[in-house]
């Protein structure tokens, strides 16, 4: 195959590919690092755009996320486009969030160890799963949460569709700064 094609394994759960590593690494790979750039640059133009239209500084808040699933909590640093964007805005890491691991296990009774500023949690709605579902979720394993977490006291826990936010691609990080411009500026 690597005779008439180019081959290329991502490792999806390495570190190696948080972001938009891997997207980088095909670029080069199939020589498109000029259109990569552009691409590259358009966002980060945009999202410089709206950081400076947010009533907080990024960088003095902290960021993570999270998905609930059968019954673990799991909080990921390597997950496609939201890492990206969070690593992008210059959201602050929590000390929880260990850099060389792609993803920790936090019992339900630690889940204070993982409170933040911002909190971005999946639901698949291929899954017929909706906003709501995250929340249900918690609810069943950690009762009481929503008294816990400052996040959610401030409307900061963002449920978000896991196939939009985390594929790493330009059109997803575009989503999600659509989504943040309409949560955080006020028409």
């Amino acid at each position: 195959l690597s005779k008439i094609a180019p081959t290329y394994l991502i490792d999806q759960m390495s570190t190696d590919v948080k972001g938009m590593k891997s997207y980088k690494k095909i670029a080069n790979v199939v020589n498109k690092e000029v259109e990569y750039d552009a691409l590259r640059e358009l966002y980060l133009d945009r999202l410089n755009s709206l950081k400076s239209k947010i009533p907080f500084k990024t960088e003095q808040k902290t960021a993570h996320y999270m998905v609930v699933h059968k019954g673990k909590i799991i909080v990921t640093n390597s997950w496609g486009a939201i890492h990206q964007a969070i690593d992008d805005f210059g959201f602050k890491s929590l000390p929880a969030v260990i850099e060389d691991k792609s993803r920790i296990y936090i019992s339900p009774e630690h889940i204070n160890s993982i409170d933040s500023d911002f909190i971005f949690v999946s639901y698949t709605s291929s899954s017929n799963e909706s906003k709501d579902t995250p929340a249900k979720k918690l609810d069943k394993i950690v009762p009481g949460w929503k008294n816990i977490l400052k996040s959610y006291k401030n409307s900061n826990f963002i449920p978000i569709d896991r196939e939009l936010y985390t594929t790493p691609t330009f059109r997803s990080l575009h989503v999600i700064l659509d989504d943040l411009e309409k949560r955080w500026i006020k028409n």
